[in-house]
């Protein structure tokens, strides 16, 4: 059997497992031929039941994670940047959270889950609106691979409640 480029686009990948009760949520990810562009969706997988697609725009939904009964995921807003969302695993629509500018790199709940801490490249003077927020720069990363920030790249650590 021989395998061609082509079958390739073919080919999903599931990451991110998150084990929630009742299921496990799954990124699904693939290469869209027509656009030559990697594609990710949130799919719920209840136990005994037909899978559940979540998300925002069910291209870019990532980084799922689970806290007091919500999911919350990353996905491309309507102005194109990356913002948190959240749903619930009825499939109800999901429900924008940030509005940051130059949009949110990653996040992470805080363990009270009243809110989270977001990382993103933008600066204090753009998000006045944030008050507990922490500068960073030369940061550690290994999203691609391990290595540490530019200097020139400012990497800024919010709370929102």
């Amino acid at each position: 059997m021989r395998v061609t480029t082509t079958d390739l686009f073919a080919l999903h990948t599931f990451s991110k497992p998150l084990l929630v009760a009742g299921g496990i949520i799954a990124v699904d990810n693939w290469i869209d031929a027509k656009t030559n562009t990697y594609q990710s969706t949130l799919n719920y997988f209840p136990d005994q039941q037909p899978e559940i697609k979540l998300g925002y725009d069910h291209q870019h939904d990532t980084d799922p994670q689970w806290a007091h009964d919500q999911l919350a995921f990353l996905s491309q807003a309507d102005d194109g940047t990356s913002q948190v969302f959240t749903q619930s695993l009825l499939g109800t629509p999901a429900v924008q959270r940030t509005w940051l500018k130059t949009g949110v790199d990653r996040f992470l709940w805080a363990a009270d889950g009243q809110g989270w801490y977001l990382q993103t490249h933008e600066s204090l003077a753009q998000t006045s609106k944030f008050p507990h927020a922490t500068r960073l720069t030369r940061m550690h990363i290994q999203a691609n691979g391990s290595g540490l920030r530019s200097e020139n790249t400012q990497t800024t650590l919010f709370y929102q409640a």
